[in-house]
């Protein structure tokens, strides 16, 4: 497997060919934010598929969020108030066939058509379909999707730097979680969200890189933490953590989807829009949960230990694992527990890094803890 993983991780001449056609096909326009944009250009294109008025125009175009796979930008548009659209503001996605924060790593194209297809299930799930963004449209020539904006919300940084989170939202995130994967699902919709491409490309980064020896991290551990790549060394000379990872990238992999429920695939601070409040009153957007596009139909521990993984590294107290748990209503099991450790290990070790100041002996003592959380299947070893 890992071979095959590995030659898709590198992007290829093939693709860089099949760039060079897509550019001279008519119709398909690469989106673009270099130079604050072609405002001209995207106006059109909405106008072309309906996603705005015949009167509607575009005022200004940026970069929203992050965009760590794909290209997204905020659009503000402006007048056909006959259609609500003044001041009226939505995102555009565009997938390419690489990660868009790391352009040498290839990446399914397909997967914003997937991510498409998870809304398109999640309308008819209560509870969860209210905190999700609209759909405007979807253009799968051009792997476009357009979404409602759901406001201006606390970048991913604060969560990691200090900023508890409060009852009511671990109850809201424990919550939509529940009733996500509490969802019926057919039979048709179980075999239609199996994503195994972005499964595939995530294997690589969650299961295998950060313990593979000599991986293309490790330049950068000792800049974040003195002394933290040999602490790394240690972690892949150790069999029983090895044979965790291993046995949780099996899990995760599982085609038949053991646990048989449907995920988020990333459920994480990055995937959640909180709303910028001042004075306990929420002034700018609205609650909600982004990025469906690693949604898979799988083990429901993956998302509650990615949940878990992440409160341990932003320095929540138990107490908020405690009740996330206690509102899912699930004691927490060896599974969980390991996906949890494994979280931290892949984001203190791995290529995707977290938001943290340099830190000294901080990073070296949670993936101790996360290699007993996985090792002795206990999630509160993090905590310790």
């Amino acid at each position: 497997m890992c071979a095959v993983i590995g030659e898709q991780i590198m992007l290829s001449e093939s693709i860089m060919v099949r760039r060079q056609e897509l550019d001279r096909e008519k119709g398909f326009v690469w989106l673009d934010l270099e130079g604050g944009g072609d405002i001209a250009l995207i106006e059109d294109l909405l106008r072309r598929r309906g996603w705005i008025g015949g009167r509607a125009k575009v005022e200004k175009i940026e970069q929203a969020g992050e965009g760590n796979m794909n290209l997204v930008m905020r659009v503000y548009v402006k007048g056909n108030e006959g259609r609500g659209e003044s001041g009226r503001r939505m995102i555009l996605k565009q997938g390419r066939p690489w990660v868009e924060k790391y352009p040498e790593i290839a990446a399914p194209w397909e997967r914003v058509g997937q991510e498409y297809e998870v809304y398109r299930v999640i309308r008819d799930i209560v509870g969860v379909r209210e905190w999700v963004p609209g759909v405007v449209g979807y253009d799968d020539g051009m792997r476009m999707l357009g979404l409602e904006d759901l406001g201006e919300g606390l970048g991913i940084d604060a969560f990691y730097q200090g900023k508890g989170m409060d009852e009511e939202e671990v109850d809201w995130l424990a919550g939509v979680l529940k009733r996500l994967h509490g969802a019926e699902l057919s039979k048709e919709v179980r075999e239609g969200l199996q994503n195994e491409d972005m499964r595939r490309l995530n294997y690589e980064y969650l299961f295998v890189q950060p313990l593979n020896r000599g991986g293309e991290n490790d330049e950068r551990l000792d800049g974040f933490e003195k002394g933290l790549l040999a602490v790394v060394k240690d972690l892949r000379r150790d069999e029983p953590l090895r044979e965790g990872v291993r046995e949780l990238g099996e899990i995760y992999m599982d085609v038949e989807g053991r646990g048989g429920v449907l995920l988020h695939g990333d459920y994480y601070p990055g995937s959640w829009h909180r709303p910028i409040k001042v004075r306990n009153e929420s002034i700018r957007g609205r609650r909600g949960v982004l990025d469906w596009e690693f949604s898979f139909v799988g083990h429901r521990s993956v998302d509650l230990g990615v949940f878990v993984g992440h409160a341990a590294m932003s320095k929540q107290k138990i107490d908020v694992v405690e009740r996330f748990l206690a509102v899912y209503e699930s004691v927490g099991d060896s599974v969980m527990s390991g996906f949890a450790g494994n979280e931290v290990i892949r984001r203190l070790a791995g290529v995707a890094q977290l938001p943290i100041e340099k830190s000294d002996g901080w990073r070296a003592e949670m993936l101790v803890r996360a290699r007993e959380a996985i090792v002795n299947g206990d999630w509160r070893a993090l905590w310790r």
